[in-house]
């Protein structure tokens, strides 16, 4: 259980629980009990939702539940990084798979060769392509409590709001963009009016401007952009 990261929880800043996990733990005491052979507990495990069923007597498929240990482990609650995460967490799975059934390290061939090392890189991402194409649904047990609080604090969000007083309106002049003109027009000491820049000012060469969306090839020289600097209304 501790080389399959066995936990009932994401662990993490929020430690959501794994709906249905303990019966992962429930499986493993039953196969050892049952002195299952020791090769097809480790395909059932890998792959047992790819093998005929091997139902008890209770009905329990359990080639099935021995699958459950790959939607485990940590998990971040909101990653900042989507994508990152995401491959953090195939890559655990693949490591985990590795050193638990394997008794070997895959986590060097992530980014490079090694020259005496069994796997390669070619194939340690043929066997990522193959996790990352078996996709697991996570479900957690205390869902109900989570939709219940995501509405109070949306009622809530929405009562705040209404319960606010109404600033003002102030009306301001429009900040007329000239087409690519408008930094030209800041470098020439022209704001429009009721503006102002707030900010870093700093310069930006030319063969640089692109970097800011604007074409290289409009200005020849040095081109003042005010970056970062924020053009905003003087009455803010």
């Amino acid at each position: 259980m501790d080389l399959v990261r066995y936990a009932e929880g994401t662990g993490n800043e929020f430690d959501y629980e794994y709906q249905g996990s303990w019966q992962y733990r429930d499986y493993l005491v039953r196969a050892f009990n049952a002195d299952l052979p020791y090769d097809r507990f480790v395909r059932e495990q890998i792959a047992g939702d790819l093998l005929p069923p091997r139902v008890d007597a209770e009905g329990r498929n359990e080639a099935l539940i021995a699958t459950t240990w790959w939607n485990l482990g940590e998990a971040a609650t909101s990653p900042v990084d989507i994508a990152n995460d995401e491959a953090e967490r195939l890559d655990n799975r693949s490591d985990v798979l590795g050193k638990t059934f394997n008794v070997l390290t895959l986590g060097c061939a992530r980014c490079h060769d090694h020259k005496f090392d069994p796997v390669s890189m070619r194939e340690y991402y043929g066997l990522y392509g193959i996790i990352a194409a078996s996709p697991t649904t996570r479900r957690w047990s205390n869902q109900a409590v989570f939709a219940d609080t995501a509405k109070k604090l949306a009622a809530g969000r929405t009562q705040v709001f209404a319960d606010t007083p109404k600033r003002p309106a102030v009306a301001i002049e429009p900040l007329a963009l000239a087409g690519q003109d408008v930094f030209a027009d800041f470098t020439s000491g022209s704001m429009p009016v009721g503006w102002h820049i707030d900010g870093h000012v700093e310069l930006v060469d030319g063969s640089l401007a692109s970097h800011v969306g604007v074409a290289p090839g409009l200005w020849s020289g040095t081109l003042s952009t005010r970056l970062p600097a924020q053009v905003i209304p003087s009455h803010d």
